[in-house]
């Protein structure tokens, strides 16, 4: 899990991404455990880039949303801040696929509370599969 509270500049990761979250606008706090009281939350983040050169499995990554439950992308997903300031994807590119292995009560999201400018993997343009949805606030 990586989670920033303001930005992300530019992430690269040299394989897959396997059942990970990268979260933009959430911070974990000091005791390292998400979803506790010292959790906080920042509408106003930007990531830049992110270059997965492997496949994206079961995984999210998002900027200002707060996933109200275990995952994102099951419907339950809010804006973090009332939608304060910025929070936009602007490039994912991933040179495999983006997909879920579907596990029973899974589910996973690209999203942005203010919108994505591009996300693309092997097939082209991604618009959400099974299990990944593309959310946009």
């Amino acid at each position: 899990m990586i989670s920033v509270l303001n930005g992300i500049g530019q992430i690269s990761v040299g394989q897959d991404v396997n059942r990970s979250q990268i979260m933009g606008g959430v911070d974990i706090g000091d005791d390292l455990i998400y979803r506790t009281a010292d959790d906080d939350e920042w509408g106003d983040v930007i990531i830049e880039k992110v270059t997965i050169k492997g496949d994206m499995v079961d995984s999210s990554l998002i900027a200002g949303i707060w996933d109200n439950g275990n995952y994102y992308g099951n419907g339950d997903d809010a804006a973090t801040s009332n939608h304060i300031g910025t929070a936009r994807i602007y490039d994912v590119r991933v040179k495999g696929e983006i997909y879920s292995t579907l596990m029973p009560g899974e589910t996973y999201a690209i999203g942005a509370d203010d919108g994505i400018d591009r996300v693309r993997d092997t097939n082209g343009t991604f618009g959400g599969v099974a299990g990944v949805a593309l959310l946009e606030y």
